[in-house]
Formats: structure tokens, C-alpha cells, sequence
């Protein structure tokens, strides 16, 4: 199967580790191909989701100033584009009300980031288990 993965931040250090651990885990996958795409800007995030279906956005908070929380915005976009995509939103830090800012956007978890590999090993398995499971949701 394939599963498109959509990976949006605007600091290139977090896109390339996010990469990495992307490749890493769909390696302990079977049965999943996945197709990331990369990027920092948000506009060809949105051109991406309108080409195509996402099955996973990565989502960054900010983009450029680091209090603009234009991800949240983004966030609101790519659903509205992307009904079925799960959504996650990256942060370096993790508030009350970013958690639930991002999900009154509609993103469904929140990821710390450099919170270590096996939280973001168990959180890609729960998004794996809700594209599998999207008739459900």
C-alpha cells in the first residue's frame, strides 16, 4: 500500500531529522510505501494537497517568526483540502492551548519535537492504524 506523507517546517535541521526518522520507521513497516514529500514553505504544501491526497501531514507551529503559529492556519487548510489526511502538529514546546488550538483546527495528536525516536515510532503507528482504519473515524 501506499501512504503519502506530507512533512511541512520551516527549519531545515527539523525537516532533515524528521526525514530520517521517517525512513527509519517506514523501514521496520511491511506492506507500506511511503511517498514523503518535503517542504518549508506552506503554499506548496497547500499546491501539494490540492494535487493529490494525503494520507499524513507532519505539520509545523510557526514559519518563520517562531510565535506566528501560521501552522495552525495550514493545519485548517490541508483538512479542509485533505478530509481523510491525519494531521499532526510539530512543536519545539507544548502548551494546553496549543494542544487544543491544534485541535480545533483539526489536528489529531501533537508531536514534541526531539522527543525521541520510540515516541515518534508510536505515534507514526497510530497514524498508520487511523489511515487503515479512516472509515471509521
Amino acid at each position: 500500500m501506499k501512504m503519502r506523507v506530507l512533512l511541512v517546517h520551516h527549519n531545515d535541521g527539523v525537516l532533515l531529522s524528521h526525514q530520517i526518522l521517517l525512513k527509519v520507521f517506514f523501514e521496520s513497516v511491511s506492506n507500506v510505501e511511503p511517498i514523503v514529500t518535503v517542504t518549508n514553505s506552506p503554499q506548496c504544501a497547500l499546491e501539494f494537497a490540492n494535487a493529490q491526497d494525503i494520507d499524513i501531514a507532519l505539520v509545523g507551529l510557526s514559519f518563520g517568526d517562531c510565535y506566528d503559529q501560521k501552522g495552525l492556519e495550514l493545519i485548517r487548510q490541508l483538512r479542509t483540502r485533505c478530509k481523510k489526511a491525519v494531521v499532526i502538529l510539530m512543536t519545539f514546546d507544548l502548551h494546553q492551548d496549543i494542544v487544543d488550538a491544534a485541535a480545533n483546527c483539526g489536528a489529531h495528536e501533537c508531536l514534541i519535537i526531539n522527543s525521541g525516536l520510540e515516541k515518534f515510532d508510536a505515534l507514526m503507528d497510530r497514524c498508520i492504524l487511523r489511515v487503515l482504519n479512516r472509515g471509521e473515524c
